[in-house]
């Protein structure tokens, strides 16, 4: 499965990819891509590429907001638009906690082992049911304290906990 595209306008942000239609009346099904359940509000302004939209209404079902936008009426619409992205504005930017982090800013962070071991960089972060990993080449580290040690954004660092064997392990994994 090729990788999806991460770009977007430099003063947008992903919030959430299209999975398919909800309905008769060009509803969308969203997988979202942000951890904040605010942008998919009634009433806010989402991007489809360029084009600002308005979300008309957001249920949530099964996990995932099913969203009617201004400008979608039809099944077919909405249906013309599966695996597109749903962006935002950039500057609605929310509040972070201490410990919280945007996906975006660590990704190509340096990461190094606790002993000084420089790992490589951070390839991607995957969502997974239980909590998100840093996929550092071969590497999996789950995005916990137990194994996240710190973050230094002005650095461009993050110190990681391996478990005994990981990296020698993975780096001897054969290429798929």
């Amino acid at each position: 499965m090729p990788k999806p595209d991460h770009s977007t306008a430099p003063n947008h942000v992903r919030i959430g990819r299209i999975v398919g239609a909800f309905g008769i009346k060009g509803q969308l099904k969203v997988d979202p891509l942000s951890d904040f359940p605010e942008r998919f509000e009634r009433g806010r302004t989402v991007f489809l590429g360029e084009q600002a939209v308005t979300i008309e209404d957001c249920v949530w079902h099964k996990g995932r907001p099913v969203l009617k936008l201004s400008g979608i009426e039809t099944r077919t619409a909405a249906e013309a638009l599966q695996w597109g992205y749903i962006d935002a504005s950039a500057a609605e930017t929310p509040r972070l906690g201490d410990d919280e982090f945007f996906t975006r800013d660590l990704l190509d962070l340096d990461v190094f082992a606790e002993d000084g071991q420089r790992l490589g960089k951070v390839d991607d972060v995957l969502t997974t049911p239980a909590h998100d990993v840093l996929q550092v080449g071969a590497l999996l580290i789950p995005v916990v304290k137990a194994f996240v040690l710190s973050v230094d954004l002005p650095q461009r660092r993050i110190t990681v906990r391996l478990l005994p064997g990981q990296a020698e392990s993975e780096s001897e994994a054969p290429d798929r």
